[in-house]
């Protein structure tokens, strides 16, 4: 398409701000037919392109982006002679061509999203000067600022699932995420500024959790000069409180190994309930590091709301090592005082950072229950 011509070719943007109900409705309607899509048993399969024109364009023109000379599917990358699957751009200048602002690439329905995807469409970004990408597959979708260094984790801002409600108030925390995509954010500062804010917040949240950090060394100092005697772990832990509004969570009593307490996992919204061969509760991380499905030393992710809330890492007992504390289970109090809530099931907000891309601890553990069930089965009576 000739790029002069869109330059002279000008639509009308769509503000968020004005359409917002009818935003909320268009996107409300799209989630609720991939909703009812997943809840076939078995789920039918559904071609990337089918993907995108059920579930993928309709969300990218209910935030604002349509029209000829906003959207461009299958943007040439000259460089490296690939395509991208959605380039979207802001408005044209008196003198200027339109400038891509948003990168979108999509998957099939149900494909997994890796690294390998994620850094495929920031490369791509990077050599065509495209500050924002985002890769999804219908349900799942992660937001990238491209600039940000040094490296992909730093770069993922957001993490959503888009089916991940069950109430109108819920519904809405997930559009207020998803406005951060809008042609209304992405074209003004309000992007850049939510992002900022929340690299401010995960920043000083990292620094003053941390027992080892340095200012909390300072502020030791400083109390330890005002007679007051206090360890990191107890600074640390009057920040959390602040944070959170919660009360101080006694350190638990050292066990050998951590047995999740029984507390089954509700169903995620959008897929069948699932019926593994045995109970899951019961089963340890230990449990899964002895089966070989983990490894001691991995990187675990904690998150909520589409954001990233803490990282850790797996210890060789199954414990949860985590700003110096050793954490006996996913589901610890803790880690839901991090969402502000009194519970939390871990296994469903715990990621595992593999190779080929971050996976729940829930779907390691279901390999798991599968592999005990298959290995019963096969097994002489």
């Amino acid at each position: 398409m000739n790029r002069e011509w869109l330059t002279n070719y000008r639509l009308q943007p769509i503000a968020w701000g004005s359409h917002v109900d009818d935003a909320r409705e268009r996107i409300r309607h799209t989630l609720d037919e991939l909703r009812a899509f997943l809840s076939h048993d078995p789920v039918p399969q559904l071609s990337e392109a089918d993907t995108k024109a059920y579930f993928v364009e309709p969300i990218i023109a209910a935030l604002g982006w349509q029209g000829i000379g906003v959207v461009t599917r299958e943007y040439y990358v000259k460089s490296s002679q690939e395509f991208i699957d959605y380039v979207l751009f802001g408005s044209a200048g008196a003198w200027t061509s339109p400038t891509p602002m948003l990168a979108i690439e999509a998957k099939p329905l149900g494909a997994r999203l890796t690294d390998k995807n994620a850094a495929q469409v920031v490369q791509y970004c990077a050599v065509e000067g495209i500050e924002w990408a985002a890769l999804t597959n219908g349900r799942y979708l992660e937001f990238f600022n491209t600039f940000l260094k040094p490296d992909l984790r730093a770069k993922r801002v957001l993490n959503l699932d888009l089916l991940d409600f069950s109430t109108d108030s819920e519904f809405d925390e997930l559009v207020e995420q998803l406005k951060r995509l809008s042609r209304e954010s992405i074209t003004t500062a309000n992007a850049r500024t939510w992002l900022e804010q929340l690299r401010l917040d995960q920043s000083l949240r990292e620094i003053m959790l941390d027992p080892n950090a340095a200012p909390i060394k300072t502020l030791r100092k400083t109390l330890a000069d005002r007679d007051i005697s206090a360890t990191p772990q107890a600074i640390t832990q009057w920040f959390r409180t602040q944070l959170t509004g919660a009360a101080p969570t006694p350190d638990p009593p050292t066990t050998p190994i951590p047995i999740e307490p029984p507390s089954p996992d509700p169903p995620t919204p959008g897929k069948p309930e699932s019926k593994p061969s045995q109970a899951h509760y019961g089963v340890s991380l230990k449990d899964l590091i002895d089966a070989g499905l983990l490894e001691s030393g991995m990187r675990l992710v904690f998150t909520g709301r589409g954001r990233d809330l803490a990282h850790a890492e797996l210890a060789d007992d199954g414990y949860i090592v985590w700003n110096g504390e050793r954490v006996p289970y996913p589901s610890d109090r803790r880690f839901a005082q991090l969402r502000g809530t009194s519970s939390v099931n871990g296994w469903t907000s715990w990621y595992v950072e593999l190779p080929s891309g971050r996976r729940l601890l829930a779907d390691v553990r279901q390999d798991y229950l599968n592999n005990q069930s298959r290995s019963r089965d096969q097994s002489p009576d």
